[in-house]
């Protein structure tokens, strides 16, 4: 049986990527191989698999952990590249201490369930830490509604409305169309007729953009994602967890 940590299983490893897919893991293969050679490939393996059918665990397992520590370095890169956007741009939301020091980053879905339904845990937590700077980045992942709902909250930035009109959008659980926009942006006390014209700005369209990018840079895979510092937390956490996060990036 092979060592999962052994030449043979990293070699069988880049075998099964270029059997799977055609494209060589090994960091030292780059060139394209011929129909030829990529049938040899898959001979080689199938005749490995035959003699050893548990090397296939070890072989995916070794690929996987590959892919991990990838992802993991093109995050910890990302995390450098943007800091001045994760510190805060005039699109986004901004929750809790404008001045704070402590600064935490939420990407969110407007239409998502459980971002929605961290909303309290959210409020607690800026109220009993005043020294939290909470930067809400819109990111409308689930469809036209929450891209809909994405553009009037950007939109609202032009009138420094953008969170209450998060909030109410978020805590209101009727069918999401423009009507209902424009009724909660009224409650809200924005200029309906100014909003409208800013969901369509081209500036609009180009933040929402530029934060989807953003996510995809730091290999976020869902809503809500959270960064303190230099850690990345996936997921609706407790406001437990809100608070441990937040002090080990003070202490960092």
């Amino acid at each position: 049986m092979l060592n999962k940590n052994s030449p043979q299983t990293s070699l069988l490893a880049a075998a099964l990527g270029i059997a799977i897919t055609g494209f060589p893991f090994l960091g030292h293969a780059q060139d394209s191989f011929t129909p030829a050679q990529r049938k040899e490939i898959i001979s080689i393996v199938k005749e490995a698999l035959k003699n050893d059918p548990s090397i296939l665990s070890e072989a995916l397992s070794s690929l996987q952990k590959r892919v991990e520590n990838e992802e993991k370095a093109s995050t910890t890169l990302a995390l450098q590249t943007h800091q001045a956007d994760l510190a805060g741009l005039p699109t986004d939301g901004i929750m809790g201490n404008i001045n704070g020091k402590t600064v935490v980053v939420e990407f969110y879905d407007p239409r998502c369930p459980y971002c929605r339904r961290i909303l309290p845990d959210l409020a607690q937590f800026i109220k009993e830490d005043n020294d939290v700077k909470l930067i809400t980045k819109v990111i409308p992942i689930l469809g036209p509604a929450s891209t809909l709902e994405a553009r009037a909250i950007v939109g609202a930035a032009k009138q420094n409305a953008s969170v209450k009109l998060q909030q109410a959008l978020m805590k209101d659980n009727a069918p999401s169309n423009l009507d209902r926009i424009k009724r909660l942006a009224q409650q809200q006390g924005l200029d309906v007729h100014q909003l409208l014209t800013d969901m369509e700005a081209p500036e609009t369209t180009q933040a929402i953009s530029n934060n989807l990018q953003l996510a995809r840079d730091l290999n976020l895979h869902g809503t809500p994602a959270f960064i303190f510092g230099k850690t990345i937390v996936p997921g609706a956490i407790s406001l437990a967890d809100l608070k441990k996060y937040s002090s080990e990036a003070k202490a960092n």
